[in-house]
């Protein structure tokens, strides 16, 4: 698994992507896949949806976490720079929760997991016995938990600190990448 919080993905050539509103793609899929179902009703082996769907979002979530990642890193780096101006604290906070806060890039990540773990699941149990499906599921909430342990940790070095001291790590010291790196 190449995890783009450890910024593997120059080892391979690859560039970390930037995109923005993956939020409103996500829902167009999700509503393009619901208006797909209702259309094919009568298809031979309706399974077949689900499981394009699962593989899909799988390969989905692979450009979501490395578009998290340059995503994360940029805001973070924008956030450093207005860090110093006391009358841009505002901005600051707001930047700092949009990489990791309720519904940040690093809560994304998480919710991805955990989302890909049921579908996993669903498919498994379609077409296997439930033999072995647990051992395949640990897989998906060790990775959630993991970015679970990021996420508290967002909050704890970097969040809690703002608002105490009003300074921020560096951006290896917050558990991010780079930027240009």
């Amino acid at each position: 698994m190449i995890d783009p919080a450890l910024n593997e993905s120059n080892k391979f050539g690859r560039p970390t992507l930037a995109a923005p509103a993956r939020r409103a793609g996500h829902r167009a899929a999700c509503r393009g896949q619901a208006a797909a179902r209702q259309e094919n009703r009568t298809l031979e082996n309706p399974e077949a949806l689900d499981a394009l769907e699962l593989g899909a979002r799988r390969i989905d979530f692979v450009g979501l976490k490395f578009q998290a990642a340059g995503e994360s890193a940029a805001l973070y780096a924008q956030t450093q720079s207005l860090a110093p101006d006391p009358s841009r604290s505002i901005e600051v906070e707001q930047l700092l929760e949009m990489i990791g806060s309720r519904n940040g890039r690093l809560q994304d990540i998480r919710d991805c997991y955990t989302r890909l773990r049921g579908l996993y699941q669903q498919a498994w149990l379609r077409d296997n016995r439930p033999y072995w499906l647990e051992n395949n599921l640990a897989h998906f909430d060790a990775a959630a938990q993991l970015w679970i342990g990021r996420c508290d940790r967002w909050q704890s070095q970097v969040i809690e600190p703002w608002w105490n001291t009003r300074t921020l790590p560096t951006a290896a010291g917050a558990g991010l990448p780079e930027l240009g790196k």
